[in-house]
Parts: structure tokens; C-alpha cells; sequence
């Protein structure tokens, strides 16, 4: 074993320049001026994405953003199966796709293996990654291709095609001039005859909109209006923003909630329960059960990092103005909340976007303080813990030696985890001392 691991680092020391080039940099939030927003979501966390020229800014919502760069000009963004998806129409002179996954930090382009095909004038992708695109020259023409590159279908409908769409991956809908369609594998099937639907969105596929209308997708049922840009489509309601507030109307119920903030909201989105706003570079969160008549302050964030002139301090671990460090692995909420003095404060928790109430403390996980119109926010840095988990394992120095091998990239925060001697300089002696941590 000690051979093993002497051949290794001796393997290493060669490599150890090798860092991976596209590496993520993830600090804080960042949208480009007068940019194009999307909004996306999964079970787990919220996306804002910021997409300017052959630019785009993926914000990952309670972690920062990483930050991409395109061949040609941007012009559609989607995010399904864990990738977020950056059309163009030109890059190598095809038309094709650049696919990012946030959480690993790589990206690699596809182009599309059809030379006839140069121009599109629509595009989406399903949940198994494939694409579409509806010709340039012929807009009753919709080109499937799969996943690498390669066409697997042209559909064939009766009239011009004026948007295609997904919800949540699983429909392909067509919107032509005579009514709403949808693809469910080979099959073209029919929805809807009216003729005055679009622009149209959809969740949960079920709900879809138009011409000011939200429709039930699989019977005539009509339900509310969506009228402007500050409306937001929810899995069972819709959402709207006017100046500091927010109005939610249930489609099952005539009672409306509200949501103020002190400020004027710029952008809205939703995803199923959950309401994003946007304020200049800052994102908040309200679910639909926490709407109520009331009034929230944004509250002042603390960036000082003498905490204990706020009344919160321990002896058993550092809290900086960003990072809190000497937090042991294995470490839990409950250890860390009986170190920790933070007399009149309430504190939570986050992980992933979630809040959590149990469990062990990981790299990047967030604890949040919170007295009347203050705020204290740090996140944890959990030494050898690369991967979050609370842990040392043979999975943190597995990621830590594809690391240097240039094989994988890796948070911020994970990167000063990795750096266990605390030299700013991520090497191999790091490696010995994060195996030494392992349980």
C-alpha cells in the first residue's frame, strides 16, 4: 500500500501543474448588463441565468455562479437533465449546442451532423438531451437529433411552426397556426384548437398559456390570466409582481395572498411552490405557504468579522468575514450549535438550497443568523471534506488527485478544504495529509 501511494505522489509531483483550465469559479451572483434572464429549477436548487452575446452566467442560487463562454452568439437557453443547454446557430458553421454541467464545472460543444441544416429558427431538448430545431427554410419542418449530434427525425406538420417548447423535459409541444400539438416518441398528437394561444408556457405538464389565458392541457378547463412579463406560472397558481409585492392567485381557491418586500422587484419567476425574485445582483426565495399579508425587511447583512460584537462567538472554531473554519469532520448541527454562543439569534441551516434542522456539518453548507433586521451568513469549511458530505473518504482524495490530474473541476470552497496544511498552494502534500483524515 505504501508503494502504491509513493508511486502515486511521485505521479502527482509531474502532474501537479496539469490544473484543469476550465475550473468553476463560483463567489457570488453576477448578472450582465441589460442581459437576457432564464429561470430554472429542479428538486433541489434554483438557476437564474444570464445570457448576453457568447456569454452566459449560471447562478446557482445559495452557492454563486459560474461563468461560460460560447463560440458564437447565444440565442436560446434550457436546462434538463442536469445540463443547461446553450443554442447557437453558427458554431463551425452548423448549427449546435453547448452543454454545461454546473456541478462538475465541464462543458462540451455539440454540433449538429447535418450539413443541409446551417439556419434554425427554433429550438428546445427533451430530458433525454435530445434536440430540436425547426428549419429556417421550411418552418412546418422539426429536426430531432440526439444527444451527440446525430438527426433522428423530421416531422412533418400542416402549417408554420411558431414555437416549440418543453415542461420540464418530458412533452415536445408544437405550437403552429392551427392549435397546439405535442410529441410523445414518434407521435404527433393534438391538444387544443385554439387558434389564439400564443405565446405560451407550460408546468407540471399540464397547464399551458396564451393571449392572456391559462389553459389545463388535457381538458377545456381555463384558469386565471397571464398577462406581462411579471407573472410567473406556478404548479397551482400564478404569481404576480407589481412594484414591492407580490399577488398569488390559487387556482383552486378565490382567496389571493400577498408578498411585500421594501424594495421594487425587477424580475419574477416560479418553479411549483416556490416565487424568485431578483433585486440588482440578489435573488430571494418565498414559497407559496408562506405567503401572507405582510410586510419583510431585507435584512442587513453583517460583513464584520468580529461577530462577537453581535453577539454571536466561540472557542472552538474561527468565524471569518466569509468562511467558518476548524470545524472537525463528522462534526453535526447539534455538536456545532452547543460550541457556538448566539444569544437572541435565530439560525438555520442550508445545504444544497434546503434548509436542513439535523445531520453532519459539510464544505459549503451555509449557516444563516438571523435578530430583527440583521443578517449573518457564513459557510462552513470542512478540511479533506471535497465532495460535502461531512466526511473524509477515499471519494474526497479520489476528487482531490482528479484534481490535479486536470480530470475534474472543483469549488471554491472545496479547493480550500483541499488545502489541509492551510500554504495556499494545492499540491501533493495536501493529498497525504487529506488520506491521513480519511475515516
Amino acid at each position: 500500500m505504501k508503494r502504491i501511494l509513493i508511486i502515486l505522489i511521485s505521479i502527482l509531483l509531474i502532474l501537479s501543474s496539469c490544473f484543469s483550465a476550465n475550473c468553476v469559479t463560483r463567489t457570488t451572483y453576477k448578472f450582465l448588463n441589460n442581459s437576457k434572464l432564464y429561470y430554472f429549477a429542479d428538486s433541489k436548487n434554483n438557476y437564474i441565468v444570464s445570457v448576453k452575446g457568447k456569454t452566459a452566467i449560471v447562478n446557482k442560487v445559495g452557492y454563486g455562479y459560474s461563468t461560460i463562454k460560447t463560440e458564437a452568439e447565444i440565442t436560446k437557453c434550457n436546462f434538463t437533465g442536469s445540463y443547461f443547454h446553450f443554442f447557437s446557430d453558427n458554431i463551425k458553421g452548423k448549427i449546435g449546442v453547448v452543454r454545461f454541467n454546473y456541478n462538475s464545472g465541464k462543458y462540451e460543444t455539440i454540433t449538429m451532423n447535418d450539413g443541409t441544416k446551417t439556419r434554425w429558427s427554433l429550438c428546445s431538448v427533451d430530458k433525454g438531451n435530445n434536440y430540436y430545431f425547426v428549419d429556417y427554410y421550411d418552418r412546418t419542418l422539426l429536426h430531432k437529433y440526439s444527444s451527440k449530434g446525430n438527426l433522428v427525425n423530421t416531422y412533418q406538420f400542416d402549417s408554420n411552426i411558431n414555437q416549440i417548447d418543453t415542461t420540464n423535459g418530458t412533452y415536445q409541444f408544437v405550437l403552429t397556426s392551427y392549435g397546439l400539438c405535442y410529441i410523445k416518441g414518434n407521435t404527433i398528437y393534438s391538444t387544443s384548437n385554439d387558434y389564439n394561444i400564443f405565446p405560451m408556457s407550460m408546468v407540471n405538464d399540464e397547464y399551458y398559456c396564451g393571449n392572456g389565458k391559462v389553459y389545463s392541457l388535457f381538458n377545456t378547463n381555463e384558469y386565471g390570466s397571464y398577462k406581462d412579463n411579471k407573472t410567473a406560472l406556478l404548479s397551482q397558481g400564478i404569481a404576480k409582481a407589481s412594484g414591492n409585492k407580490i399577488v398569488y392567485s390559487d387556482f383552486n381557491s378565490s382567496t389571493n395572498k400577498e408578498y411585500s418586500f421594501n424594495f421594487n422587484i425587477d424580475n419574477l419567476f416560479g418553479y411549483k411552490d416556490r416565487i424568485i425574485v431578483t433585486k440588482g445582483s440578489n435573488i430571494y426565495i418565498v414559497k407559496t405557504g408562506e405567503l401572507k399579508s405582510k410586510k419583510t425587511n431585507t435584512p442587513r447583512t453583517i460583513e464584520n468579522n468580529d461577530t462577537k460584537t453581535y453577539g454571536i462567538y466561540t472557542n472552538a472554531y474561527t468565524i471569518g468575514d466569509k468562511y467558518i473554519t476548524g470545524v472537525s469532520p463528522n462534526t453535526t448541527i447539534a455538536t456545532f450549535k452547543k460550541n457556538v454562543s448566539y444569544d437572541g439569534y435565530d439560525v438555520v441551516f442550508i445545504k444544497n438550497g434546503s434548509v436542513v434542522s439535523s445531520g453532519k456539518i459539510g464544505t459549503g453548507m451555509i449557516v444563516r443568523f438571523t435578530r430583527n433586521n440583521e443578517l449573518i451568513e457564513r459557510t462552513f469549511i470542512i478540511k479533506g471534506d471535497v465532495n460535502c458530505t461531512g466526511t473524509v473518504n477515499s471519494k474526497d482524495t479520489n476528487s482531490y488527485m482528479n484534481f490535479l490530474l486536470g480530470l475534474e473541476g472543483l469549488t471554491d470552497e472545496a479547493m480550500i478544504a483541499c488545502d489541509i496544511n492551510n500554504d495556499g498552494v494545492l499540491d501533493n502534500s495536501d493529498l497525504v495529509l487529506m488520506a491521513k483524515l480519511r475515516e
